[in-house]
């Protein structure tokens, strides 16, 4: 391996790490606090065919876990029907 052209910038990095988590954390503070069966029942009113299984909310959570740790999708379902118990 050779050496990098530029220099990183360890404080711009570290600020960067430090925004990203922030954002995360509140990602997840928004969607841990909603009410899953209310959503449910406002998406299944008047659908045809299988209801929902998963609110919106909580697929957005299942993307923002998939970005974050790299699990595949399968793994992430497997993670979903346990969040459903």
């Amino acid at each position: 391996m050779g050496k990098r052209k530029t220099p990183i910038n360890w404080k711009q990095y570290n600020k960067e790490l430090v925004r990203r988590g922030k954002n995360l954390a509140n990602s997840i503070k928004v969607l841990k606090n909603h009410d899953k069966k209310e959503e449910l029942k406002i998406m299944n009113k008047c659908k045809n065919g299988h209801p929902f299984e998963y609110t919106n909310r909580t697929i957005i959570l299942f993307a923002i876990i998939k970005s974050i740790t790299g699990m595949s999708y399968r793994l992430i379902g497997g993670f979903g029907i346990i969040q459903l118990i």
